[in-house]
């Protein structure tokens, strides 16, 4: 249910919209790292995995090339196609794939898998909408010269 059939269905309740951020942003954070990061991806594209009957899918494959990161809103379900996708397009060794699931939530999940393993991982690990799939290919050449480490997002639980 999406905010829109909620402000609808209970008029009561009042609600407030903070823009500036967004899912991927919050994911991103999750992970340690950032949307784009210098010397590893320079590009950002936000899309989604779900649409409407008979419309065509986003084109996010397009891309998909060095130094891009996408980041697929609700693409558990189509984690098989998303997979198919990539390893058609021989990007399966050259994709890193990372998934947030209920980012900056209590039950926030993290996996990392191989693309050729995406839709096996998410099954495996039971990992549920909402989520994020990063598809990140990084600059080779940058990214030999200088290895950013992954970082550990800190932590901001409240202690009682």
């Amino acid at each position: 249910m999406n905010i829109h059939m909620l402000k609808r269905s209970f008029t009561q309740i009042m609600t407030l919209s903070l823009p500036g951020v967004t899912s991927a942003s919050a994911a991103a954070a999750a992970l340690g790292g950032f949307l784009t990061e210098r010397g590893r991806t320079d590009s950002l594209v936000l899309t989604t995995a779900r649409r409407r009957e008979g419309d065509e899918g986003a084109d996010w494959l397009s891309h998909i090339r060095q130094g891009s990161n996408v980041a697929v809103y609700m693409g558990v379900q189509a984690a098989p196609e998303i997979q198919s996708t990539l390893e058609e397009a021989g990007l399966a060794d050259a994709v890193a794939v990372r998934i947030v699931s209920n980012a900056q939530r209590a039950n926030q999940q993290i996996v990392t898998c191989r693309a050729d393993r995406l839709a096996d991982t998410i099954t495996r690990e039971n990992v549920a909408n909402p989520a994020i799939i990063f598809l990140t290919q990084d600059r080779p050449a940058m990214h030999a010269r200088l290895t950013l480490p992954m970082r550990t997002a800190p932590d901001l639980s409240v202690v009682a």
